[in-house]
């Protein structure tokens, strides 16, 4: 923290202590910064922040704002402000490790599934600070294990770690793997066999107070679709009548349709078997239905399986090196000892898909849905916390604007998190997470991987205090 006093301002004729505050009755005030506030107004150029009790007091232009005296007070003439990034779909139960998912690729020879476990369990704090050393402030975790409960409450304790929102275990058409990370004393999937197995596993999800629910369908030897819509109508009406939001995983346009007749809403990835038509848009639109983008996830899996892999600077600079690592170790595995290329890494990798995924979140968005931009953060090659800005990325490459990426990275994601959000802008009222770049993210949406410092719940965190390095 000591190195923040090249920063300080003398105010009130006193001169300020280093930002390393927020808390109750305290004041930090970010002044001279380009301010983009996810609103969707205007940039404002010198604003000032005004924070305490670890929200925003107020924000607007320099001329318009008293700096309260006694604040600490931090020039960041030359810099940039964004609210704080909001992950809205990721997975804390997987670690992004060549050995994260031995139900898709099993390599249990080499890694043993219980020390696999293990050590995610044991890191998980470190790799939360990972999300903060990325910019993002917020995560929601779409299916995990029980212990995700636990470490919710201690993220909502902690000055530095990101908020931790959880839906517990997948409620499912198909039935859990042979193996998987997800045990049988603590499932993070659960087959709804019915439509009342449907409610009571909602009832419970509601004593363990869930932020949303997961659902979702794929095929499964004696469920088709059919059959799924009654037992998802069923999990959404009990999730509703509880004050729970939905969200529906699948990656194909059929049952996207289906989960939102049933009511779900969200839709938890980015179709890509087909392009989307206008009977889902005009069914999304109508309902208010929500998608995340999750555009990353295949490529990124079959980059580590084919030895192609490149890394952001972002990536280098927040990645967990252990994770990293890992990718490399798959050349020391015989050829004919490895598991082949998972069929929906094949399928999902394929330059079809690719093409259907950019052009899909193109359309979705020129139709006025919410993407909200989510990692699925995790899986195999998926770094948790940087990858993110691969998200960001590709949806530039998907024709979308910086602005409105920035929208879809914040704003947006608060909206997925609950329906009446605390974050995700910068305005009085709201929850201080704040991101501080170094260069202007409108003109190029990579700058917004150039972070030179957060502000969670209104403390202040270097940035170089978080890299990868530091563990």
């Amino acid at each position: 923290m000591k190195s923040i006093f090249k920063y300080l301002l003398c105010f009130s004729f006193a001169c300020a202590p280093a930002p390393d505050s927020g808390s109750d009755g305290e004041t930090l005030v970010l002044r001279g910064a380009t301010l983009f506030d996810g609103t969707g107004a205007p940039p404002i150029q010198d604003a000032v922040v005004v924070i305490r009790d670890q929200r925003i007091f107020e924000v607007g232009p320099l001329d318009d704002i008293s700096v309260p005296r006694g604040a600490q007070v931090v020039d960041l003439a030359g810099k940039w402000i964004i609210p704080g990034l909001i992950d809205a779909h990721t997975h804390l139960l997987d670690s992004g490790s060549l050995y994260t998912s031995p139900d898709d690729y099993d390599l249990r020879a080499y890694r043993p599934h219980d020390e696999v476990m293990k050590q995610i369990r044991e890191k998980i704090f470190y790799t939360l600070s990972r999300y903060t050393c990325s910019g993002v402030t917020s995560v929601i975790s779409f299916g995990g294990p029980s212990w995700e409960y636990e470490v919710r409450e201690e993220a909502a304790r902690s000055e530095t770690a990101p908020d931790v929102a959880v839906a517990g275990p997948f409620i499912s058409s198909f039935p859990v793997g042979e193996f998987t990370l997800w045990t049988e004393e603590d499932p993070v999937l659960v087959q709804a066999r019915d439509p009342a197995h449907a409610r009571s596993l909602v009832r419970e999800l509601v004593t363990k107070k869930v932020d949303l629910v997961k659902t979702g369908f794929a095929a499964a030897p004696g469920v088709t679709l059919e059959d799924f819509v009654p037992i998802l109508e069923a999990l959404v009406d009990e999730s509703h009548a509880n004050g729970l939001r939905v969200a529906f995983h699948t990656e194909e346009l059929e049952p996207a349709k289906a989960a939102v007749r049933a009511g779900c809403d969200i839709l938890a990835h980015m179709i890509l078997d087909q392009l989307v038509d206008e009977e889902l848009i005009e069914l999304m639109r109508e309902n208010e239905v929500f998608v995340t983008s999750g555009l990353g996830t295949h490529s990124r899996y079959a980059q580590v399986l084919l030895d192609n892999v490149e890394l952001l600077d972002i990536e280098r600079i927040c990645g967990d090196p252990d994770v990293i690592r890992t990718w490399a170790e798959l050349e020391t595995i015989p050829e004919d000892e490895r598991p082949p290329m998972p069929e929906w890494i094949r399928i999902g990798s394929s330059e079809e898909a690719q093409r259907n995924l950019l052009e899909n979140t193109r359309r979705l968005h020129e139709a006025g849905i919410v993407i909200a931009v989510g990692s699925n953060g995790g899986g195999i090659g998926t770094l948790q916390g940087p990858s993110y800005h691969r998200e960001l990325l590709l949806m530039a490459e998907a024709g979308i604007s910086p602005a409105e990426i920035l929208i879809a990275a914040t704003r947006n994601g608060a909206l997925v998190w609950s329906d009446a959000p605390d974050r995700g802008t910068l305005e009085p009222g709201k929850r201080a997470d704040l991101v501080i770049l170094d260069a202007d993210p409108l003109v190029d949406i990579g700058n917004a991987s150039r972070i030179h410092a957060v502000v969670k719940r209104g403390h202040w965190i270097e940035q170089d205090s978080l890299h990868s390095s530091k563990q």
